[in-house]
């Protein structure tokens, strides 16, 4: 009887050790996969760091291609008409010059100058008083600048330059109000995809059943890139109607600029002379819809990161399907492995990408369970 309960003792003991053995191996293996994950998202962004810094570069490059010449030409216009200037008038010397431009361009920069106005001819004349010069900092405006703040637009043709305004607006719009903004346009493209983009997508996976899973990625992404489009047309159509000196390419390149928060502020659109309340329900009009926009946009980004993350995941099981068929091969080659172990239901199923034999392998893994 004390041999049996000995012999019971040193069993569980045996077991004991053999589960706790069994606990570090599966730890370990925890632990060498979480480093592996770590290192593979890592390099995988490293990768497509290096991917978005490529990408720039060249884009930086075709900009200078496209853009230089133009900017060349303007400087040589500017300075010939700085020589035209001096030649034309004997008593302007150069620091009367300097001076002006020093003038114009805290003017511009301070909001208190709008190209396009007669200022001298009209000044010559006694035609210009108090109520001539546009006010830099209305309600209106300040409302716009408030809007392209929360939105991180941003376009920068009025922008605070006091002390003050500079703190008020990190402090009350860039961290509160860009805050709230954002929760309110992610909640707008949590509906917009519930309503819209999940029913189109069950349609699509109906009539999409033959094509690769690729095919179907690509089809759902144009899509989407449509439906954004559709979305910006009926603004840009608005500014063209409203502003009469923009053509549609001026007005949709505007829109774009403003729903993917560009804002690089190179069109600025003028004040409408239109009654103040009309002016004002516009202006509310327009605020509403472009968080529509947005919110549209974020939705394609979403989609788009996720049609980029199944891509990665296929191009990773690929992969690794790929190394596991190599790993095999050479057990065969070195004889640690036969030629029927490659044509298994495993190696066919999880290997091989096949469905029929991932439907044999998972019926096998389903009865072996059962027994």
């Amino acid at each position: 009887m004390m041999s049996q309960n000995s012999g019971n003792e040193k069993i569980m003991s045996d077991g004991a050790a053999r589960e706790e053995k069994e606990k570090e191996g599966e730890e370990e293996k925890e632990e060498e996969g979480e480093e592996e994950s770590t290192t593979k998202r890592w390099l995988t962004s490293l990768f497509l760091l290096l991917i978005v810094l490529a990408y720039l570069f060249i884009g930086a490059l075709v900009f200078r291609a496209l853009e230089r010449p133009a900017a060349v030409q303007a400087s040589e216009d500017f300075h010939a008409g700085l020589l035209r200037l001096a030649s034309e008038n004997d008593c302007v010397d150069e620091e009367d010059v300097a001076e002006l431009m020093s003038i114009v361009m805290r003017a511009i920069g301070e909001g208190g100058y709008i190209g396009g106005h007669p200022y001298a001819s009209q000044l010559s004349m006694g035609m210009v008083n108090e109520t001539y010069f546009s006010d830099p900092w209305s309600v209106g405006q300040a409302f716009i600048f408030a809007s392209t703040v929360v939105s991180t637009i941003g376009y920068g043709f009025i922008a605070p330059r006091t002390g003050s305004g500079e703190a008020f607006c990190m402090f009350y719009y860039a961290v509160i109000g860009i805050a709230i903004t954002g929760g309110i346009i992610h909640s707008v493209g949590q509906i917009l995809h519930a309503t819209c983009i999940t029913r189109m997508t069950a349609s699509l996976d109906t009539c999409l059943k033959c094509c690769s899973k690729v095919g179907v990625f690509l089809t759902k992404f144009t899509l989407f890139y449509l439906i954004v489009v559709l979305l910006i047309i009926p603004t840009s159509l608005l500014y063209l109607f409203v502003l009469s000196d923009w053509t549609f390419s001026d007005s949709f390149y505007f829109t774009v600029e403003t729903t993917t928060t560009i804002g690089f502020g190179d069109l600025t659109p003028k004040t409408l002379h239109v009654p103040v309340l009309l002016l004002y329900v516009i202006r509310v009009v327009l605020f509403t819809y472009l968080f529509v926009c947005l919110a549209a946009v974020s939705t394609l980004f979403n989609t788009f990161s996720d049609v980029q993350r199944q891509g990665s995941r296929m191009i990773s099981s690929s992969i690794l399907r790929y190394k596991k068929r190599l790993a095999l091969q050479h057990r065969v080659q070195e004889g640690e492995a036969s030629d029927v172990e490659l044509e298994t239901p495993e190696v066919e199923g999880r290997l091989h990408g096949d469905d029929q034999g991932r439907r044999k392998y998972d019926e096998e893994v389903a009865m072996t369970r059962d027994l």
